[in-house]
């Protein structure tokens, strides 16, 4: 459904003695969500996690369009231009299916890291690159 779609019921509406019954019009118009964006019959939601939590693989807890709770394993790397698939979340198509809920990262950095912290980081991401090449 679109914005602005109206459903039309014909006889439906207004019914009184001696006249023919109305029609009755519902129109519908689509509000912003204030964490899902849509496009088409699919949703698009940007999740915000922290970097421990994507090296860690740790698997993302989010709430539905409609307050279900969604687990999505994490089973690669995550980087902001990932974007995971998550088939039949989206919105109804009208024919009993549904789009596709598309989700992209947000990785919240520390704000803070002292230099230890930050060379062991690059020791350990420098000794991965050897060990892949």
């Amino acid at each position: 459904m679109s914005d602005k779609t109206e459903k039309r019921f014909s006889g439906q509406g207004n019914q009184r003695a001696g006249y023919k019954p109305s029609d009755l019009v519902i129109k519908f118009e689509q509000v912003m969500h204030p964490r899902f964006k849509r496009s088409g019959h699919n949703l698009i939601l940007t999740q915000t996690i922290s970097l421990v939590d994507v090296l860690q693989g740790t698997p993302i807890n989010f709430k539905s369009v409609d307050g279900r709770t969604c687990v999505i394993a994490v089973d690669e790397l995550i980087t902001p231009k990932t974007c995971k698939v998550v088939p039949n979340e989206g919105m109804p198509t009208g024919d009993g299916a549904c789009g596709n809920l598309y989700v992209k990262f947000n990785i919240e950095f520390p704000a803070i890291m002292d230099s230890t912290c930050t060379q062991t980081i690059i020791t350990a991401l420098k000794a991965n690159a050897e060990e892949l090449s």
